[in-house]
């Protein structure tokens, strides 16, 4: 690995790091990707994790065939952070439904919980930061509830999302 890392830096700068190298065994399963359109058996793929750039090299001929930045893993849904308060009469129920929902959402992370500041007959669950309403949409359909949006005189946390448990979704 070495030798062939040593030949690419001669043709082009390669980040600081090591690369993993893989080798094209069979072009034709590769070739409805882009960045693997003009590969043959044989090319050298080394990929620079914490750079994200991949480079495709043909030994034979010593050329570079391509480069690219990589995505590896960003495609993974990022963590929602979720404030959950009671707007009930029932203790506890912050804990339950925190529950269910790490349970049924697995990039949930619920940050706080607490009590609101009034009662509600249904749970309320809000963006709060504009951006997150798939989430939002999910996580009212779990717990049962609707998207909205803060209700007046309910405190702002911290969060991405805020579910006010409403008593529509005591079990």
């Amino acid at each position: 690995m070495n030798k062939l890392v040593k030949e690419v830096g001669q043709l082009i700068e390669l980040p600081k790091e090591t690369p993993t190298v893989a080798t094209i065994t069979d072009e034709n399963k590769l070739k409805d990707q882009a960045f693997f359109a003009n590969a043959k058996n044989g090319d050298k793929v080394l990929i620079f994790t914490n750079s994200k750039k991949a480079i495709l090299y043909r030994p034979s001929l010593k050329k570079i065939i391509e480069v690219a930045p990589i995505n590896l893993g960003q495609s993974q849904t990022q963590t929602v952070k979720v404030a959950i308060y009671n707007g009930t009469k029932t203790v506890g129920l912050t804990k339950t439904a925190g529950a269910d929902l790490k349970s049924k959402v697995s990039n949930a992370d619920v940050i706080t919980s607490g009590n609101a500041s009034n009662d509600y007959s249904k749970t309320i669950v809000v963006d709060l930061t504009g951006g997150k309403k798939a989430d939002a949409d999910n996580i009212a359909k779990i717990l049962n509830g609707e998207v909205g949006s803060l209700p007046q005189g309910e405190t702002k946390p911290n969060a991405d999302i805020l579910v006010i448990l409403g008593s529509n979704y005591i079990k």
